[in-house]
């Protein structure tokens, strides 16, 4: 790691300015970079964490996580990282597991997901420069990072690796990816230490992108206007970026996938979507030692008969393929798969008992890991792996061993017997098929056994599908003949299972068996219930907007239900009178309704997390200030304009009110002016809440966004006509084809007028908020000195999400209680 270090420093003195790092909110320089490393680590020594202490760090924002990451790694300090979006007793017993001196988060942990008695800090937004900060002596054998093994629950496995292993894999990693310094590299969710650190140390620019968070069809939007050129990830995620990429992506040059197997479809899908420079990677590695082999594609060659090779050894590592017996197989034959190399962790962290007979040293220096992968060499020596010898599969690029989720599903009281198999979809991924015995005279409802599972689970170890037997197949010595399960795919119904449907719902229905595989569904039925998982309701949301021409919103969807019915009524206009323009985000008793305006986008998707967490029954409305079934095409309105649209449907609904608005970022400004449209009107205003109402001239940050927009198509595409486009748009108003619903310049060019309105709420964000004493100034400008305001530890792209949901939940709670009691 020494190495490694060196050359970012040298690449901040030299090049202070040259980005290294952005998640397209903060771009930091490698200059910057290095300061802010020296920040942390000097933050971490303040906590008492010295050169071989352990640290758990609970990552809430890609972007903190990877500056954690790497200022640890400088300190010495060593760290397992973890996301708060886990499984908290998944995460809980890997901490417990790892020891940890400390659990370092940016947010308060979800609740169960710290061990008893552990210390907790949170990683201040804002940490004062620390120029004499400097990095302590470190030995190469010194441990720099623990990584959970296994993708199950259980009791994880940690595997503890070394400075000099970790330097020797990451500099294996850049050269075989041929990073170079003028690439941009992206990173998703994961956090494969060695690939993730490969970018910055061919002194190369990093953008994150959270996956989990925004969808395939984001990602594939982002690629392109960040001019993606090397993209290393796991296949599931590749998979679902191919389906969602309509037209190439011309500067994505080299794709890197690991752990599952790439199929004929797969480089198929790599040279649809990829130019014809570009390099398809497979690498083969485990976290006990990260890369073994690796193979490369180049576009256009000959597609596989089966399966993509990963390939020769790498230098320094040798490969054998072990019989039953424990010795070497006859050439062309499989075996399981043994790694032989110089660079490896010792062993399970604190396990000798589960070390044993999986690691051994060689007697030259060298050390073995037998893995429970079965492969071969092909005739060119490369080697193709054919699957596991033990009951472990890959879910969604996690490791799940399908032992781990019987005993779970056994312990589930309505359960007696219990067998898990897997299922190759349509689409090529795995998923798990639950075959149980109900304990007898009890009735185990699926969709209740699948929602009780995913309490204690991560979203990976539940089954996608669910088969009730009365008994399970047997061999004569008495073991479960998994071979005999039946197909998890129900029988097609007698008759139309989509009787009475409307074209719209057969489309979708259509949709639904060209991903499922089946069509054994109803109007009614759950997509999720009938064997879809998240990475397919991806892939059913992106085909379901173009057949509708439309936007539905992954997340929304997930969250409003998945139904075809459900769907189709989300995406038809309502009838005349029923909710003229205006969609229910919550159902209630709470009266008067809340009218919720949308952010710029058109949707209200981040106020359904807040919504799920509220304790009341208060009704939410979500008024659309545009068409939602003409969704392109519009002229500019100003947001006064805009207002008085909301204010008409709201008046034609609910008399003179009293009325209560609700906004959240540039959903506010369109709060202002409906409920000043109101007031006009002669009605009542109730109550207002504006949560993190923006003042766009005060961040300096969106004019370099702004110049992006009028530029990137006709630098990136030579595009001159969607440029000039954009550029129309930004600059004058005028229609901007390609956005959608989003009109920006409505928020750009607001100035409010002042305001009178006794029960206006503000909600305002201290982090990465480098304007805040400002904006707090204006607005209650704008309502006067006496306006209360709330202040929340989150950014504002966060506020309404994850852990702030229940935050802002409370908040809302307490401003109903206000607004209506008084």
């Amino acid at each position: 790691m020494q190495a490694f270090f060196a050359t970012l420093e040298r690449t901040a003195r030299q090049q202070p300015d040259r980005l290294a790092l952005s998640d397209g909110v903060e771009r930091l320089g490698y200059g910057q970079l290095v300061e802010r490393l020296g920040a942390i680590a000097a933050f971490l020594e303040r906590q008492g964490l010295g050169p071989g202490a352990r640290l758990g760090f609970l990552r809430s924002r890609l972007m903190a996580g990877y500056l954690v990451v790497l200022a640890c790694l400088r300190a010495g300090v060593n760290i397992v990282y973890l996301d708060t979006r886990d499984n908290p007793a998944r995460t809980r017993a890997i901490l417990q597991r790892a020891g940890v001196a400390l659990l370092l988060s940016e947010e308060a942990p979800p609740e169960g997901m710290v061990p008893p008695g552990c210390p907790t800090a949170r990683l201040p937004r804002v940490l004062p420069a620390a120029p004499d900060w400097a990095p302590p002596a470190l030995g190469p054998d010194m441990p720099a990072w623990m990584e959970p093994t296994s993708g199950s629950t259980g009791t994880p496995k940690l595997v503890e690796v070394s400075r000099e292993t970790l330097g020797h894999y990451l500099a294996l990693q850049t050269e075989l990816s041929r990073l170079r310094p003028d690439d941009r590299v992206a990173v998703l969710n994961e956090m494969w230490l060695d690939v993730t650190l490969s970018g910055l140390n061919a002194g190369a620019s990093v953008h994150l992108f959270d996956l989990r968070r925004h969808g395939a069809a984001a990602l594939a939007d982002w690629l392109r206007s960040e001019r993606i050129t090397a993209l290393q990830t796991f296949l599931a995620a590749f998979r679902a970026l191919a389906e969602a990429v309509a037209e190439p992506l011309p500067h994505l040059a080299r794709v890197k996938l690991a752990g599952e197997a790439l199929t004929r479809a797969d480089v198929a899908a790599f040279n649809r979507i990829c130019p014809g420079n570009a390099v398809l990677m497979n690498f083969y590695g485990a976290t006990e030692l990260s890369l073994v082999s690796q193979y490369d594609y180049p576009h256009g060659a000959p597609l596989p008969r089966d399966i993509l090779p990963v390939g020769k050894p790498v230098p320094g590592t040798e490969i054998e393929l072990l019989g039953e017996n424990g010795a070497p197989v006859p050439p062309g034959q499989p075996g399981r798969v043994r790694v032989i190399a110089r660079h490896m962790a010792d062993g399970y962290l604190d396990d000798p008992e589960r070390s044993s007979g999986v690691y051994a040293a060689t007697g030259d220096g060298r050390r073995s890991l037998t893995t429970a992968d079965l492969g071969r060499f092909d005739r060119s020596g490369n080697l193709v792996i054919l699957g596991r010898i033990d009951d472990q599969v890959k879910i969604r690029g996690y490791s799940v061993r399908l032992g781990e989720v019987e005993a779970a599903l056994k312990a589930l009281p309505e359960i007696a017997e219990a067998a898990v198999t897997t299922l190759r979809t349509p689409h090529d991924t795995l998923q798990l098929v639950a075959h149980y015995v109900p304990q007898p005279g009890v009735a185990a409802d699926p969709a209740d056994l699948r929602a009780r599972l995913a309490e204690s689970q991560p979203a990976y170890m539940v089954p996608s599908h669910f088969l009730a037997h009365e008994s399970l197949p047997r061999t004569d010595t008495g073991k479960i003949l998994r071979r005999a399960l039946p197909d998890p795919h129900p029988a097609a119904p007698a008759g139309d299972p989509l009787a009475g449907a409307s074209a719209l719902e057969r489309r979708i229905g259509e949709i639904w068996a060209s991903i499922l595989g089946h069509s054994a569904f109803g109007r009614e039925d759950d997509f999720f219930d009938m064997g879809g998982d998240s990475l397919q309701a991806m892939s059913m949301v992106l085909k379901v907007e173009r057949a509708a021409g439309m936007r539905l919103g992954y997340e929304s969807l997930i969250l409003h239900g998945a139904s075809i019915a459900a769907i189709a009524a989300r995406l038809s206009r309502p009838p005349a009178g029923a909710l003229e323009g205006m969609v229910w985000l919550r159902e209630g008793e709470g009266r008067p309704p809340v009218h919720v305006l949308p952010v710029e986008n058109g949707e209200f998707s981040d106020w359904l997390h807040v919504l799920g967490e509220m304790q009341n029954d208060h009704a939410f409305l979500g008024v659309h200030v545009r068409d939602p079934a003409r969704r392109s095409g519009f002229r500019r309105l100003s947001a006064s304009r805009l207002g008085e649209r909301a204010a008409e449907r709201i008046l034609a609904r609910d008399g003179q009110g009293p009325f209560l608005l609700a906004g959240y970022s540039a959903g506010t400004h369109l709060a202002i002016e409906t409920a000043r449209a109101l007031c006009r009107a002669g009605g009542e205003i109730g109550g207002l809440l504006l949560v993190d109402p923006p003042v766009p001239w005060l961040e300096p940050y969106y004019r370099g966004w702004r110049l992006r927009r009028i530029l990137g198509p006709l630098v990136k595409r030579l595009d001159l006509a969607l440029a000039l486009n954009r550029a129309g748009h930004i600059l004058f108003g005028l229609p901007a084809r390609e956005l959608d619903v989003a009109d920006e310049t409505v928020f750009w060019n607001y100035r409010p007028e002042p305001f009178a309105c006794s029960r206006t709420l503000i909600v305002s964000t201290s982090e990465e908020n480098p304007h805040l004493q400002e904006k707090l100034g204006f607005w209650r400008g704008i309502f006067g000195e006496e306006v209360p305001g709330e202040m929340l530890s989150a950014n504002h792209q966060h506020v309404m999400r994850g852990v702030n949901a229940a935050h802002m939940a409370g908040v809302i709670d307490a401003w109903l209680g206000e607004c209506v009691l008084r």
